[in-house]
């Protein structure tokens, strides 16, 4: 039962489907350097505005289902859009920015409060692998609040790891935690253990701050 959930979770964290290409991530620069980030921002602006989304619908790629790549950039602490092009498995680089924004300025994400979550640099692990999600070689994290970033650390592999467990072990003393636990082992299929090692395993992408 365990897996069967994770295997859920993976397709909706990261909008793919079983045993699929992992997508091509968004990009946030933050003081020059290039983060690769796998949250969908744009989403609620895309539901709302969906004339304004450049996604070519005749245009298919397994291993970009949102049919653009987003570029996000935190200025003067603010988190905006800077720059979107579609078809992100071809070579297009045209910008779609007078689409999506109209006047091509850019958005700020006013609408996002949470943590981003960026993984980058080698990865060893198996892209079929549950643990390949904590294989990467650098790890940064970005709180925003309501578009604004409050804070941002940035880790090795195993500095990620400590951070997960120093956050998970917060976490687990909330009413929140509690009430996760008692909806998870409510009808008998997961014993206390094994619903805790899924909501730690996925924990560190479902922050909503740093505890």
């Amino acid at each position: 039962m365990k897996m069967c959930i994770n295997v859920v979770l993976f397709i909706l964290l990261f909008s793919s489907t079983l045993l699929a290409t992992w997508q091509i991530p968004d990009v946030l620069i933050h003081e020059g350097k290039e983060y690769s980030i796998y949250n969908e921002l744009l989403d609620p602006y895309f539901k709302k505005y969906p004339e304004r989304n450049p996604k070519d619908e005749n245009y298919m790629c397994s291993a970009n289902w949102r049919g653009y790549r987003a570029t996000f950039e935190i200025s003067n602490g603010d988190l905006r859009l800077k720059d979107i092009v579609k078809n992100a498995c071809g070579d297009s680089t045209a910008s779609e920015l007078t689409k999506a924004v109209p006047g091509g300025k850019p958005l700020k994400i006013d609408w996002y409060t949470g943590v981003l979550t960026s993984m980058d640099g080698e990865n060893p692990g198996d892209s079929y692998s549950m643990e390949f999600l904590y294989s990467f070689e650098r790890y940064s994290v970005f709180e925003i609040a309501e578009g604004r970033l409050s804070i941002a650390r940035h880790f090795d592999n195993e500095g990620f790891k400590i951070f997960k467990k120093e956050q998970f072990d917060k976490y687990k003393k909330s009413d929140e935690y509690r009430e996760k636990i008692k909806q998870a082992t409510s009808d008998g299929r997961q014993a206390n253990k094994e619903a805790e090692e899924s909501i730690g395993f996925w924990f560190p992408f479902s922050l909503k701050k740093i505890l």
